[in-house]
């Protein structure tokens, strides 16, 4: 059996080396997200699962984004673990489904550091009202 690294290139399929091009090519042009410390950057492929990522030295990650052709940070929640970019998180958090004090909390932070403030102030009001529920 063959020893898989995660950045082995010999181990990806045509789909996730059109996938590594997209990340470098938006690393290029756009560089990290903001909030993605751009320290021992390494391109990581998950051959389970079949994406390909960059990682750095704290264990974020970043992903492309197919619609804004940039690289974004992927999140997962403290609590519930919902995963994703920001607009996933935020999809999530429209539709009802991040409920968890934790993961709003975590989710308000992400948002305040993307100068998002009226969801800031959406999920502030949210975890109110779930506390005056309780």
């Amino acid at each position: 059996m063959k020893n898989e690294k995660a950045w082995d290139i010999s181990n990806m399929t045509t789909e996730a080396l059109t996938e590594a091009i997209n990340l470098f090519t938006a690393y290029r042009n756009y560089g990290a997200p903001k909030d993605f410390v751009d320290n021992d950057v390494e391109l990581n492929y998950n051959s389970f699962s079949g994406k390909v990522f960059f990682t750095n030295s704290d264990f974020q990650v970043a992903v492309y984004n197919d619609e804004t052709g940039k690289l974004e940070s992927w999140y997962i929640t403290p609590d519930e673990w919902h995963e994703g970019i920001l607009s996933d998180l935020l999809d999530e958090f429209d539709n009802g489904d991040i409920t968890s004090f934790y993961d709003l909390e975590y989710l308000k932070d992400i948002c305040e550091w993307n100068e998002m403030f009226d969801k800031v102030v959406e999920i502030e009001n949210t975890m109110k009202s779930s506390r005056e529920d309780s």
